[in-house]
């Protein structure tokens, strides 16, 4: 009974891991958002304030988390969760290298969706960022340039959350494909 429950758990972990890489792509690309915006160095000036995550990193996490419920997302979830009660029945589990290269692949997948959610916003603002450092050398504009990222980073995070969508449907469709190969070569 104990090997069964520990098992299962350790089944439950490896699915739950695999998902909240997709979470914490969106978290990653917050936080690379949120330091070309200039939110880093709020952190640096408050480290007593600072948390797991930056504050654009948070809100990625929870504008795609609010997606991933409207629309509908956690369906498939729920189905696969429990497609794996059938595939891997108690006291039938082995770690294989099927799952490893499974887990491997979930790892890719978060550095393919942080840049996939940060790169709309960071296109612009490196942009800014390399033309306020080429007006700085003739001009002394320091303070005009941390404002224009704020509005632009505003901007461009408000235009881009309607890309996230087809994102984050392609990141999951394309997890759950990978989880069920993993499954069929069970």
């Amino acid at each position: 009974m104990m090997l069964q429950i520990v098992q299962q758990v350790i089944i439950g972990y490896f699915m739950g891991f695999l998902f909240s890489l997709l979470f914490e792509a969106a978290a990653f690309a917050g936080q690379w958002v949120g330091t070309a915006m200039g939110f880093s160095a709020t952190e640096l000036l408050m480290p007593q304030m600072s948390s797991v995550h930056p504050l654009m990193g948070q809100f990625f996490s929870w504008t795609v988390f609010g997606l991933f419920l409207a629309l509908d997302l956690h369906h498939p979830l729920l189905k696969f969760l429990y497609a794996s009660f059938e595939a891997f029945p108690p006291l039938s589990f082995s770690f294989t290298h099927d799952m490893a290269s499974t887990t491997i692949k979930g790892m890719t997948l978060l550095f393919q969706q942080a840049f996939a959610f940060a790169a709309f916003p960071l296109t612009f603002l490196l942009a800014l960022i390399a033309l306020m450092a080429l007006i700085a050398r003739f001009l002394p504009i320091f303070w005009v340039s941390f404002p224009l990222q704020l509005i632009l980073g505003f901007l461009t995070i408000g235009i881009g959350v309607s890309l996230f969508v087809p994102i984050l449907e392609k990141g999951i469709w394309h997890l759950l494909e990978n989880l069920k190969n993993l499954i069929v070569n069970f």
